[in-house]
Formats: structure tokens, sequence, C-alpha cells
């Protein structure tokens, strides 16, 4: 993204005159510039946002490269996990805890086939001939 091609309600909205950066903006720059920006999906020592399961999984906001398209891989990955695990939570809290070892063992399994889908495309995106 050029700094000239940002589109209104889309990387930003204007509110009281201010232009407020939505995350696709946030997630096409490629990192957090520490101004508790309201619409950050990155955490920072700064901002009280936790990060969920699915972002810590994925290192979200390791991205030395800034490249836009490996950010939105890790936050595509990152609402996976983040899919699986509220499920997981969901099923335990409701006094329905999976205990199986195959449920458990389905559910490690699949935590880290996201984690290593994530990690392949980044490197497929990155790959450099």
């Amino acid at each position: 993204m050029k700094k000239h091609e940002l589109i209104e309600n889309v990387h930003y909205y204007i509110e009281d005159g201010r232009w407020v950066f939505t995350e696709e903006y946030h997630l096409t720059r490629g990192y957090c510039c520490d101004n508790k920006c309201r619409h950050c999906p990155y955490k920072t020592t700064n901002m009280e946002r936790q990060m969920t399961f699915g972002e810590k999984l994925v290192g979200l906001t390791f991205n030395p490269s800034g490249d836009p398209k490996v950010q939105k891989a890790k936050l595509l990955c990152a609402e996976l996990a983040d899919l699986l695990n509220d499920h997981d939570r969901e099923t335990t809290d409701n006094g329905n805890a999976m205990s199986s070892t195959l449920y458990k063992n389905l559910y490690n399994h699949a935590v880290g086939e996201i984690l290593n889908a994530q990690m392949n495309v980044v490197k497929v995106l990155t790959l450099k001939y």
C-alpha cells in the first residue's frame, strides 16, 4: 500500500475531524507505532489489550520485513487458532469437558498444524530465488 492509496472506511474513517486508522490499515502497515491506536491489532507494553491465543501462537507482532501478505497470513492463522481455542474453552466451561485422549490428541495436533501451516505460508511468501 502506498501512502496515497488510503481508502476512506477501509483504511481509516473520520471522527470529530480526526483520522482514525482501522485494523486493516495497521495490518497493512505491518507494525505497531506505540501510539495506543484504537484499532491496533498488535500488543505493545503500552497497550491494555492482551494478545489472543492465536496471535501468540503465530507470533503476530513479528514481521521484520513489514510484508502485508505475511501479516495477513499470520492474522488468518491466528483467527483459526482462536476459533479452535474458543471451542475448546466453551466445551470445557459448559461442563462437557472432552477429556478423552482422542480429543486431546486431535486438539493438540490441530493447533500444531495451524502453526506449521502459518510458518510454511510465510516461507513461501518470503522466499527469495
